[in-house]
């Protein structure tokens, strides 16, 4: 089902991340700010993926997710090192993603047989 948390707050973040990414310089606006809208657009198709696969077969959806997002989160890092996103966007950008990839975790962590 598309009701899960993570899905709405992945959605809206990578929407709020193409408006984010029309600021950029335009040569960083196309290589980092294009490839982290890509990264999240992979990791919202992996969290539909699991949506609508049977328990079992949604773990590999969801570490896919995990590590889209975690890539996106070392990629935004990466423009705020160098000062594309100011440290006060940067935080609150940093809040959602971490947000996002605990959300992830925990689903995965349920999904898991105990041990």
């Amino acid at each position: 089902n598309v009701d899960a948390p993570v899905f709405h707050i992945l959605y809206d973040f990578t929407c709020e991340w193409h408006t984010i990414s029309k600021n950029f310089p335009k040569r960083d606006r196309y290589t980092l700010g294009e490839r982290i809208f890509s990264e999240l657009l992979s990791a919202l198709g992996a969290v539909t993926k699991a949506q609508y696969t049977s328990s079992f077969k949604k773990l590999p959806h969801l570490f896919s997710a995990s590590e889209h997002v975690n890539a996106a989160i070392v990629l935004i890092r990466i423009t705020n090192t160098i000062g594309i996103l100011l440290d006060k966007r940067y935080y609150a950008v940093a809040e959602t993603l971490n947000t996002i990839g605990k959300q992830i975790g925990g689903w995965i962590n349920d999904l898991r047989p105990p041990k």
